[in-house]
């Protein structure tokens, strides 16, 4: 068995939708997404949507929105390396918490590459 690799070429196709080698590529390529996240951040993956979690002592909204977007940029980042695309637009945020301090949190603002994600006030069904 020879240990030799072949040379990288550019993949220039595409996976159509719906076919089954998506969810294979998905998992494949995705599956250690989870490991570039803050240790106060939990990703929770399913096949056509990914959530992450982080939490932070109530008081501390400076902290989570550095673990927050500090995610987001890790994340950026490693699509970059695996050349994959982030649709920013497709991208929500919501903060959970008692109503007492989620006011206190109203310019909560997370972004991309200075481009505003989405807040939200109820989880999709």
């Amino acid at each position: 068995m020879s240990l030799d690799l072949s040379d990288l070429l550019p993949v220039s196709i595409e996976v159509s939708q719906g076919s089954v080698l998506g969810p294979l590529f998905s998992f494949v390529y995705l599956n250690n997404l989870a490991t570039v996240v803050n240790e106060s951040s939990n990703v929770n993956m399913y096949v056509a949507n990914t959530e992450v979690d982080s939490t932070a002592k109530p008081g501390c909204s400076t902290q989570l929105y550095y673990n927050v977007n500090s995610d987001f940029c890790k994340f950026k980042h490693y699509f970059v390396i695996n050349k994959f695309i982030l649709n920013i637009q497709k991208r929500q945020f919501m903060l959970i918490g008692t109503h007492h301090s989620n006011s206190k949190m109203a310019d909560f603002r997370i972004g991309i590459n200075n481009e505003p994600l989405q807040r939200v006030l109820v989880p999709l069904t």
